[in-house]
């Protein structure tokens, strides 16, 4: 199989494991029917096609590319979830008044220096 022609066969097969067809993958993420066509014919979609694919079927872009055996990897997911966390307690940090930001400080400090003893 040729290089260019990687993409369109694993782009395929994550359609047929999702139950979608092409067309209908593609019209999902808001990806004109011509650029399916094109990929058929071993044009290659550009960074923002091949994320938002990624993100649709659930796996890596070196996935879709063929770089990749491995469809995703755990780690990305984990690291999802605590970008999460972080997120939420940012949000909660920046209620906080002065005095309450410096306390949240402090106490974010003892639990660091609790973890490295332990």
């Amino acid at each position: 199989m040729e290089v260019l022609f990687v993409f369109f066969e694993q782009y395929l097969l994550l359609c047929s494991a999702k139950g979608v067809s092409p067309s209908k993958a593609a019209q999902d993420n808001n990806i004109s029917k011509t650029s399916v066509t094109r990929w058929r014919t071993g044009a290659i979609p550009n960074a923002e096609i091949l994320q938002k694919l990624a993100l649709y079927f659930d796996v890596s872009t070196d996935y879709l590319l063929g770089n990749t055996d491995i469809k995703n990897k755990p780690a990305v997911q984990e690291n999802d979830e605590l970008s999460d966390n972080i997120k939420i307690i940012v949000e909660k940090l920046k209620q906080l008044d002065k005095d309450n930001l410096k306390l949240a400080d402090a106490y974010l400090d003892f639990l660091l220096s609790r973890q490295r003893k332990q």
